[in-house]
């Protein structure tokens, strides 16, 4: 006599595991596109603060803190 088995025992058919690898592969695509625009919406305007340390042949001491290029 057979039975029925439950449905996470059910056979994968070949249906089942191209739909599974297609959504996989649309989370991964919807990841990196989701990525690439907040790495585009970003600001390009950045404050990066360096030291300047004056000439060779006169060092600033302390060192004055200027933003950088």
């Amino acid at each position: 006599m057979q039975t029925k088995l439950p449905c996470c025992l059910r056979k994968q058919t070949r249906t089942s595991v191209f739909t599974a690898i297609f959504r996989k592969f649309l989370l991964v695509m919807c990841l990196i596109t989701g990525t690439f625009f907040l790495s585009v919406a970003q600001s390009s305007q950045t404050d990066l603060d360096q030291a300047k340390n004056g000439r060779d042949n006169a060092p600033d001491n302390p060192m004055d803190w200027v933003n950088g290029y």
